[in-house]
């Protein structure tokens, strides 16, 4: 049976030059495989593995006030196993 947990969730309005930034910063999170995200007094420390699946998508919507685009960026991984791969000896 799976079970599923937020850890963190954000939504808010940024000017460009602030999503910008954070997402540089979190480039180099992801490089250094480790991520730690922060909301008020809730932090979230994540190691990142050395391979992970990433989706991208980009839909647009025509609404009353005009066209809506929304720019997804999903990155999904597994825990990798502790004690590393099974090799032959």
């Amino acid at each position: 049976m799976s079970r599923e947990e937020t850890l963190l969730n954000s939504e808010e309005q940024k000017d460009t030059q602030e999503v910008v930034d954070f997402l540089r910063e979190l480039a180099d999170s992801l490089e250094n495989r480790k991520l730690t995200l922060k909301k008020g007094s809730d932090e979230v420390d994540v190691e990142v593995p050395s391979s992970m699946e990433m989706e991208i998508e980009l839909e647009e919507e025509s609404k009353k006030r005009g066209i809506k685009h929304e720019l997804e960026i999903e990155l999904e991984w597994y825990d990798e196993d502790p004690e590393g791969e099974v090799e032959i000896v």
